[in-house]
């Protein structure tokens, strides 16, 4: 059941809360699932933190039904100000452990969900509260490869006291390396390189981050690019599983490859149809010539219309692009170093999606300059709308995935492994040993 006072708080009541704790000696705070008022206020971050935090102190030791005090809410939220004024007077509250919640404190929390303004609070405060470990043995650099949080990896890894904990085990025995194999989105170059990191480090199956990969049947894109990483990092196997290590160590080579290049066979189907289509296309514009004895003879005799000049751009944007998509295929398929395979996949793909949107509207264009009633064309907009939205959605997605601003293949890597569009053209600045040669 909600006390007074928990409600006044959770709901954001200021007046009756202050009127509550002012006039009332021994208010009761509970609300639901052991929580209380301070609880509420951590919350909702509210002001009546530090009125709360004057007239029942208690509260800071309360916990609800989760092991959880009012600073670890405050951490989850990221209220940067509700953990100084917590922090302020009751430095304690971030060694509290989350005993039902695999034993998080309230910095293991703001790890997880990436809020690094709450972590520089907890550490200005609690300078060791670092050392923690949860009820798995896992430290916040576990935590932060686990919950794929690049930007607060890299912030612990700029502090000295990082190299304790970057090869520190957990009840698998895995390190952060470790665990850094089973994300999917994570930049993990900072951990790979770290001068501290013990990189053929075992776990608890005498297996290292570099087996862990190779003792996969199939690998994925990403799972070949991490390998590639690590090795350049001088992983190497370790062989106390030398049986499932031999027989799992060739596979992967021969099936990814394949696979990439079946793909981009269809991709080259699909942009070479394109090209075909829209190339055809400009050269039956619609309306036809001028035939007439004039100055314009030979010319579209729709060249001035606006919507005939949107088929013409559309349609020349449409066969650029399915040509550059050809391009990549193309290379994608003389190519022997995997990554620029990948690479080129992407920007075909990519391509491939922007010029089936271009072809789309150089139709309903071209369609429209002929047509004379209106609401035939506003009816063809109408149904290309609904049938195909679901195209430039794709596009986004894809382009968010793939995170296009800068080239990379399935995950940000370092610098010098991408290339970057200057004007209409791509560079491609990667450095190639002799064993990834194009070609």
């Amino acid at each position: 059941m909600e006390t007074p006072l928990y409600l006044a708080v959770e709901k954001g009541y200021h007046d009756i809360a202050v009127l509550i704790l002012v006039t009332c000696k021994s208010s009761s705070y509970l609300g639901p699932g052991n929580r209380t008022a301070l609880h509420a206020a951590a919350i909702r971050n509210s002001p009546e933190v530090e009125l709360v935090l004057q007239k029942l102190p208690n509260l800071t030791k309360k916990v609800d039904k989760f092991g959880w005090n009012a600073l670890h809410y405050a951490a989850k939220f990221n209220h940067q100000g509700v953990v100084r004024q917590l922090l302020s007077k009751y430095k304690f509250m971030a060694y509290v452990t989350a005993n039902n919640d695999d034993s998080m404190t309230a910095l293991h929390i703001a790890v997880t969900q990436g809020h690094v303004a709450v972590i520089k609070e907890l550490l200005l405060h609690c300078p060791d509260c670092w050392e923690r470990i949860t009820y798995k043995r896992q430290n916040i650099l576990h935590l932060a490869v686990k919950y794929e949080q690049r930007e607060v990896l890299e912030f612990f890894l700029q502090y000295s006291w990082a190299s304790e904990l970057i090869n520190q085990k957990d009840s698998k025995g895995n390190t952060p390396l470790h665990l850094y194999v089973a994300t999917k989105n994570l930049d993990g170059n900072s951990l790979v390189n770290h001068p501290c990191v013990d990189i053929s480090a075992f776990d608890n199956s005498n297996s290292t981050v570099l087996d862990n990969i190779l003792h996969s049947r199939e690998l994925t894109g990403r799972q070949v690019l991490i390998k590639e990483e690590l090795e350049r990092a001088g992983a190497s196997p370790g062989y106390r599983n030398v049986g499932t290590v031999k027989k799992n160590l060739g596979a992967p080579k021969t099936e990814e490859p394949e696979k990439l290049e079946s793909l981009a066979g269809t991709y080259l189907i699909v942009a070479t149809l394109i090209a075909t289509v829209t190339f055809t296309a400009g050269f039956t514009i619609p309306g036809g010539y001028n035939d007439s004895e004039s100055p314009n003879k030979g010319l579209a005799v729709l060249g001035n219309k606006a919507i005939f000049i949107t088929f013409v751009i559309s349609d020349s944007l449409a066969i650029m692009i399915s040509v550059h998509a050809v391009l990549h295929l193309i290379l994608l398929l003389q190519s022997n170093n995997h990554k620029f395979k990948l690479a080129m996949l992407h920007g075909g793909r990519a391509s491939i999606f922007m010029a089936m949107i271009l072809m789309m509207i150089a139709f309903l264009t071209g369609l429209s300059s002929v047509l004379p009633m209106l609401h035939i064309k506003i009816l063809l907009c109408v149904l290309a709308a609904i049938y195909c939205y679901h195209i430039p959605l794709d596009l986004v997605q894809f382009l968010r995935n793939t995170r296009c601003s800068r080239y990379v293949t399935m995950f940000r890597h370092t610098e010098a492994d991408y290339s970057w569009y200057i004007g209409p053209f791509r560079v491609w600045v990667q450095d190639l040993t002799e064993e990834d040669e194009f070609w």
